[in-house]
């Protein structure tokens, strides 16, 4: 049980790392401040506006919606 929990916290500590990098910067974790997400699947890829941030790609926004 040991590793899982490493794994665990590893994963938590990287996470907060990219999120305090996305908030420096002032860009949406999600859309990487794009303001839309690409959804790809074995026939077509396309994008749709970023949930998270409505479509703006700011990190206020999305801090505001979560």
């Amino acid at each position: 049980m040991k590793v899982f929990k490493y794994l665990a916290d590893w994963y938590q500590a990287k996470r907060q790392r990219y999120i305090e990098r996305m908030k420096q910067q002032g860009k949406c974790p999600i859309c990487k401040g794009y303001g839309y997400e690409t959804i790809a699947n074995a026939y077509v890829g396309h994008s749709i506006e970023c949930h998270s941030c409505k479509g703006t790609g700011l990190y206020s926004e999305w801090e505001n919606s979560n």
